[in-house]
């Protein structure tokens, strides 16, 4: 079990908070150890994560094994993971995105405005639905001419809405390259859903530590980012 300890003052290495990170540094672990330096910092912050963690631990040794289920996952402008929803063997994302949206909706106590979402989610009883839960919903319709007729009738929030999806796709690469998804390690169903939890903390430290290190060091090389701003 992980336990929250109290800070001890030690000889041979500076506290947590004044080991010096080389923001020069492009490598994906520099703002991981950023967003961790401010958690340990933050007992608010860093006690109940630690709980939970200390909560589902599996000291069980599991074989690789690839399931391949779909996830559905929502993010906010600032690169945040705000929710995410494993989906059912035979469910597809336009089964569950209404009712998700609803849940993410009531999360962020219905102060969202727009979202967008895949092609695949779009038919005319969703986009109805959808428009019940966002002011401005961003569906795009499937095939090329027909999302090429959409663009060009397309709204201003429309149009701010789907430059923010290219950040989704970011996420679910970086979930597989440096969040540890490409395999799930688990045998059991449970077991699968748990490795999900770990992969989306680990984005959202990524996140947090970009955003504190563009405060702290704008011009650095660990604050710089691909991803453009959304208005």
């Amino acid at each position: 079990m992980r336990k929250a300890l109290k800070r001890q003052q030690r000889l041979d290495c500076p506290a947590v908070p004044n080991v010096p990170l080389n923001l020069n540094c492009r490598n994906e672990t520099i703002p991981i150890l950023r967003a961790l330096q401010h958690i340990y910092s933050t007992p608010e912050l860093r006690d109940p994560i630690l709980r939970a963690i200390a909560q589902d631990v599996d000291r069980k040794s599991r074989e690789p094994v690839q399931f391949g289920r779909l996830v559905l996952v929502y993010e906010d402008g600032a690169g945040f993971i705000t929710h995410y929803h494993l989906l059912g063997r035979d469910e597809r994302e336009r089964d569950v995105v209404v009712e998700q949206t609803r849940v993410v909706q009531r999360h962020h106590g219905g102060k969202l405005r727009r979202g967008a979402f895949d092609r695949g989610c779009h038919s005319s009883k969703i986009q109805e639905e959808l428009a019940k839960i966002l002011e401005h919903p961003c569906v795009p319709r499937p095939g090329r001419q027909q999302a090429a007729g959409q663009e060009k009738t397309a709204s201003v929030e429309f149009r701010k809405a789907r430059q923010s999806h290219p950040g989704i796709e970011s996420a679910t690469g970086a979930f597989q390259s440096g969040n540890g998804l490409k395999r799930c390690r688990d045998r059991t169903e449970k077991g699968f859903e748990r490795y999900i939890g770990p992969g989306v903390l680990g984005r959202n430290l990524h996140a947090l530590g970009k955003l504190l290190i563009a405060r702290e060091a704008p011009h650095s090389q660990a604050a710089y980012s691909r991803r453009k701003q959304v208005t």
